[in-house]
């Protein structure tokens, strides 16, 4: 009968009809008689056997349970077709529900007058992976396998009371009841005054259309406290996509224990829903967990199953775990589908496996799984990032033979590799080549282009080719522009760069952040930081202000060109945008410091803490530093304790700065409990060595010393500048029985003597010991 449909065209799979067992073994019978096949005649002809024989076949329909329709349904059917006369059409019937068609139903589903049966006859859909077409083999009516795909199962409905009532309608009372509503005790009531026959059709009808995941499975729950009626792996299948989708990890598992507790009967499918459900859910181990007890409970997986699970795997990244079951899917017989195939050799090239993808390839050849033009793209782009550049002229050969001819795809997969392997000359010639092929070049092609061409530094044939571009009719777009302006700017012709950044937000087009710091470097290059805080107010009012760091270094570079003026105004731009923050307040306490300006830099202190702005440890430190340049010591440590009031720890710069200033002063007595206070969480080096200095001036050499040997002991290694402090401090006593000493026991510490210790000790040994006054 199908064979017959075929051949004169008209594909039986394509009317959506449900076909009963009976109505089929007729057909059969009377196309071996005639020889030929009209669908619409045969069915008006077995309708009509069906009404000689109503009696026999009511009683068969009613034990099915909702597996098949009342005879009624039938007529009802062929009615609204019989104008046509012909089962072609893609339309669907308005009396049958998507869920109760499908393509074929195998003769052999009918084994006992209580079982009625869906025969699994998908056919394989072979799609690109960018199509509509998955491992999950998506029906063209949207509804997904794990609706139609099952082995004959025993239908058990929900009889609550039995009326003749027409599919939708029962549908549409139950959505009547749940659409709008929050699960609880109203809803329930409701449902239990329904007086309507429902089977599992019904209730995965009503699960697809219920927008609440929590109604679904209030409404499943009670349907499994419902006398009479018990869920199937249809039921189940449909509750778990939509947990699946819900994102709810609990309810799955535990609707999974549920499910396995029940004696129904378990196919692969189910398994693949739960297993696609918990991969939604980020679980990617309990999915392959969920696949690999599928045998567990009498289920052999198959190659639906295999397709599926290695799906998951692979666009979740566990690229290990994909090869292992796709090994394990050759050992078992089966092959992976054309989507699958396609996934793997995508898979294969990102994580650079060429070789492997090629392996996949190959495989499909052998096993005659016809490559389509992802295929062979995917496969360009891991053979050509690989450099595998002989293996990739015989899949292109390959593919042109099997009549696939390079597209767009294939062509700016070739230009890429061949800009990046620094081919440029080839590359250009590709794009003469794609003209000669009548393939129009894209955006994606010129930018890549362009940048090639940048990189090997011949930009006038880049702006040529940008011109060429708009000369035949060209938009050039967001990334073309950008390729220009950035390469334009890497070259040094910053000017150039803006012309083309202005044409390209005349079109309507904001350049990218990439765009705007590679000018702004090229203005830097060139000195030129007014030209570099154009550059920044443009991007604030593209909405694509810079970071705060930017505008710190255009302070420090007017700052290093004691330009106070221009960093006053980046400063005061800062403060209006409220984008200054304690670093920026560092950035001008520090430019006013190394001007010993005292007074600007208090000023900018107390902005600071006005402003809201909390002084971090380094300004702190940095008035510190400036007031006891200043003389202000006294200033300095209120401050310096005003620091550790408010929580903010100092660090060694802190107290370094807090020493420098006291023993600058003469203060080192006074500056030696903050030093045993810094050293008790600072090793700090710095510390050491202005103690030591200072003890070292104040002619307190024994304390000197003792410091001295302190680092020692706490692993603390002095440097030369410590040494050549103390002994010259030695000589200007005339200690120089110690100086001498500490010069030739340097080593002890690890700690080597450099030119100017050396010029030390000379130039003292040549004047000689002074003349000790009374």
């Amino acid at each position: 009968m199908i064979k017959a449909a075929r051949q004169s065209g008209r594909h039986v799979r394509r009317s959506k009809l449900l076909w009963t067992p009976s109505l089929l073994r007729e057909g059969a019978a009377f196309e071996k008689r005639s020889g030929h096949f009209d669908p619409v005649a045969e069915a008006w002809q077995l309708c009509s056997h069906i009404v000689a024989n109503r009696r026999l076949m009511y009683a068969e329909t009613k034990s099915r349970a909702g597996h098949h329709f009342p005879n009624s349904c039938i007529f009802s059917s062929l009615s609204s077709h019989v104008a046509r006369r012909s089962f072609s059409t893609s339309e669907e019937i308005a009396t049958l529900p998507a869920e109760m068609t499908s393509e074929n139903v195998a003769e052999a589903t009918c084994a006992h007058p209580s079982e009625g049966t869906i025969g699994e006859s998908l056919a394989k859909k072979k799609g690109a992976l960018s199509s509509s077409a998955s491992p999950w083999d998506v029906e063209e009516d949207g509804h997904t396998a794990a609706e139609y795909a099952w082995p004959p199962l025993q239908a058990q409905a929900s009889l609550v009371s039995y009326r003749g009532s027409d599919f939708n309608e029962i549908v549409e009372k139950v959505m009547g009841i749940l659409s709008g509503r929050s699960w609880g005790p109203s809803v329930v009531d409701d449902l239990n005054r329904l007086d309507t026959y429902l089977n599992s059709y019904h209730v995965v009808s009503i699960l697809k259309s219920t927008s609440s995941a929590s109604a679904a499975l209030g409404f499943f729950s009670w349907l499994q406290q419902k006398q009479g009626f018990k869920h199937n792996a249809f039921t189940y299948s449909k509750m778990f996509e939509i947990l699946g989708v819900a994102k709810d990890a609990q309810t799955i598992r535990s609707l999974l224990q549920d499910m396995l507790k029940e004696k129904i009967e378990l196919i692969p499918n189910v398994f693949n829903v739960v297993a696609r459900a918990y991969a939604n859910v980020g679980m990617h181990k309990d999915a392959v967990t969920a696949f690999e007890s599928m045998e567990q409970y009498g289920c052999t997986p198959d190659s639906r199953a295999y397709n599926g699970i290695i799906d998951i795997l692979v666009k979740a990244g566990y690229q290990e775990q994909a090869d292992s079951m796709y090994n394990k899917m050759l050992d078992r017989g089966f092959f992976p589908n054309l989507y699958v195939c396609n996934l793997l050799i995508d898979s294969y090239w990102r994580v650079q496996r060429p070789v492997d993808a090629l392996a996949v390839y190959e495989s499909m050849k052998e096993k005659g799984e016809v490559p389509n033009m992802n295929t062979y793209n995917f496969l360009v782009k891991a053979l050509a990032k690989s450099g595998k550049s002989e293996e990739l002229c015989l899949v292109i050969d390959d593919m042109e033979e099997k009549g696939w001819k390079p597209n767009l795809t294939t062509y700016n997969t070739l230009v890429e590799v061949l800009v990046q392997a620094n081919e440029i000359d080839t590359a250009i010639k590709l794009l003469d080549h794609m003209v000669d092929s009548c393939v129009k070049p894209s955006n994606f092609t010129y930018a890549y282009l362009i940048s090639g061409l940048g990189k090997a530094g011949r930009m006038n044939e880049a702006q040529q080719l940008f011109k060429g571009l708009k000369e035949l009719g060209g938009s050039p777009d967001d990334y073309v522009y950008n390729a220009l302006i950035v390469n334009l700017s890497k070259a040094g012709k910053a000017n150039a760069a803006l012309e083309v950044m202005q044409e390209m937000r005349s079109a309507g087009l904001k350049p990218s952040k990439g765009s705007y710091f590679a000018l702004v470097n090229a203005y830097k290059a060139l000195d030129k930081p007014d030209l570099v805080r154009q550059v920044y107010k443009v991007m604030q009012t593209d909405e694509c202000a810079p970071h705060i760091v930017a505008f710190h270094d255009l302070i420090e570079k007017y700052s290093a060109d004691k330009n106070v003026e221009k960093a006053c105004q980046v400063f005061e731009d800062m403060r209006r945008s409220s984008l200054a923050d304690a670093g920026t307040y560092n950035l001008m306490l520090k430019m006013y410091g190394r001007m010993q300006d005292l007074k600007r830099c208090r000023q900018i202190f107390d902005e600071m803490r006005k402003g809201g702005v909390e002084p971090s440890v380094v300004s702190y430190s940095t008035m510190i530093q400036v007031l006891g340049k200043s003389g202000q010591v006294k200033d300095a440590f209120h401050l310096f304790k005003e620091m550790k009031k408010k929580g903010c720890k100092p660090d060694p710069i802190a107290y370094g700065t807090m020493l420098k200033a006291m023993v600058n002063a003469g203060q080192v007595e006074k500056a030696l409990p903050i030093f045993e206070e810094g050293k008790r969480t600072h090793k700090d080096l710095v510390m050491y060595s202005i103690m030591i200095d200072g003890f070292g001036r104040a002619r307190k050499f024994e304390k000197a010393l003792k410091l001295l040997k302190e680092m020692k002991a706490r692993g603390i290694k002095p440097d030369v500048v410590i040494f050549n402090s103390l002994i010259a401090s030695l000589f200007k006593a005339d200690e120089v029985e110690e100086a001498l000493d500490l010069f030739n026991n340097m080593s002890q510490y690890g700690c080597e003597p450099n030119r100017r210790t050396k010029d030390i000790v000379s130039s003292s040994m040549q004047k000689g010991p002074k003349k000790k006054r009374k």
